[in-house]
């Protein structure tokens, strides 16, 4: 941030993360919540926040952290998520492999006993990013979502189906920390980015998939 302050960057757009926010509290986080990270990544994120704030408030850049949720989709099949340890991509090599895909808890009180999460499409945050690049006195923190939740057991059948592949989910214990519900407030990337998630889940889902 201070070597673009030198070369007199006039506004930087920083790719935050959800995972700044507490891992209880409400279900529908708001940028106003107190940040409370559970995460190294999580911590990392809010830190460069801190800084990108900082340098805000002293005139020397202008600039915004957009705070992403559960990315997905792609742009294409070159462009696709191959980093084994997230949820998409972690069900297809497993459905491929012929392993059951595990998931993780089955009795939160949610409509089928998998938690909630808000996934956006990659392409719907691209389009944010250029929004916020060409906004004027926009809030120094912004979610990007969709404002809507999807279980884990959803992305599941539908990554099943995009695969043509039989679904029987392996659940397990839950794990310790996750919240039962987590979706982004978007009213603030609504009214200072005119922003609007363009892409259902089966769409992301198929442009993950080769």
């Amino acid at each position: 941030f201070k070597l673009a302050c030198r070369e007199n960057v006039k506004k930087i757009i920083f790719s935050s993360t959800a995972a700044v926010y507490s891992s209880e509290g409400e279900n529908s986080k708001l940028e106003s919540d107190v940040p409370n990270p559970s995460s190294p990544y999580g911590n990392s994120k809010l830190l460069a926040e801190y800084e990108l704030d900082r340098l805000i408030e002293e005139n020397m850049i202008e600039g915004t952290s957009l705070r992403f949720f559960n990315v997905i989709g792609s742009a294409g099949g070159h462009y696709r998520e191959i980093n084994g340890e997230n949820l998409l991509p972690k069900i297809v090599n497993q459905l491929r492999s012929g392993i059951r895909p595990q998931i993780y808890g089955k009795d939160y009180e949610t409509r089928d006993g998998t938690c909630i999460r808000d996934y956006v499409d990659v392409r719907d945050i691209a389009k944010a990013h250029v929004s916020a690049a060409f906004s004027q006195k926009i809030p120094n923190k912004i979610n990007i979502g969709t404002g809507i939740g999807s279980t884990v057991l959803e992305v599941v059948s539908e990554i099943s189906k995009v695969l043509g592949k039989k679904c029987d989910p392996d659940f397990q214990d839950r794990r310790l920390g996750d919240q039962e519900v987590v979706i982004a407030d978007i009213s603030l990337a609504r009214n200072f980015l005119n922003y609007a998630p363009n892409f259902l889940m089966h769409e992301s889902v198929a442009t993950s998939i080769l």
